[in-house]
């Protein structure tokens, strides 16, 4: 690798002079063993006179440049942990492994599934022929809480077109039920609440299966570490 030092050459002998060319990237050009240092790949010529004869010897030291460990990652958060969608950015080599606490990902693996409230350390190796670099990133998963932020809809009809905005429920949480949901009048009457079986408000009210008037509603969504509140407004019929 560049950078390094490699040892050339043959065993000396005390009775034979030597020379090698070129010796600017050698430790000593007159012994028959130095120490290569080239930048990059250098053919190099040794002379073994004996003071009859003169031999000459070829030797090649292959460089390889260092490569540049790099990744980033995207997150995305779920009911029951973290996801991190792995991206390598390296350059320069020609093969790389992620590993994750110490253990390698399988090949061909570029994402981790995290627990919740857990600590993990994900190191990159990357190599180029006999060259390493490796770049580590310490992640804490955090708790949901921390993690977890609701997108929910602030217009809400759920009787004015069917199929079409007519759930009420956090927004890309892909089916998954891992809150507890509550609706309010604007007199701070709870008309509903959610449970595993419902967990989207259709509108209807939770004791008279009656049809919400159009108003000013308020939601509260309470969840693992944390909760989320606001006002939303509901159209009942259309314009």
């Amino acid at each position: 690798c560049s950078g390094q030092q490699e040892q050339i050459g043959i065993t000396p002998d005390p009775a034979h002079t030597y020379a090698w060319t070129p010796a600017g990237s050698l430790t000593d050009a007159t012994i028959a063993n130095p120490f290569a240092f080239p930048t990059s790949t250098t053919n190099y010529t040794l002379l073994d006179n004996d003071s009859i004869c003169t031999d000459t010897i070829y030797q090649t030291v292959q460089v390889d440049l260092p490569p540049n460990a790099d990744f980033t990652y995207t997150s995305y958060i779920s009911c029951y942990g973290v996801s991190l969608k792995l991206n390598d950015n390296s350059t320069g080599g020609t093969s790389s492994q992620f590993y994750l606490n110490g253990a390698p990902l399988l090949p061909g693996v570029d994402s981790v599934s995290l627990d919740l409230s857990s600590s993990y350390i994900i190191t990159l190796w990357v190599t180029n022929g006999e060259c390493i670099d490796t770049v580590s990133l310490f992640f804490n998963s955090g708790n949901f809480g921390d993690l977890f932020h609701l997108d929910m809809p602030n217009v809400f009809t759920p009787f004015t077109t069917t199929g079409l905005n007519d759930q009420f429920c956090p927004i890309g949480l892909n089916g998954e039920y891992c809150y507890k949901m509550h609706v309010f009048n604007r007199w701070g009457v709870e008309i509903w609440e959610s449970n595993t079986d419902e967990p989207c408000w259709d509108g209807l009210h939770k004791d008279t299966e009656n049809q919400a008037v159009d108003g000013i509603y308020y939601f509260l969504v309470e969840f693992q570490g944390g909760d989320q509140a606001s006002f939303f407004h509901l159209i009942s019929h259309p314009n």
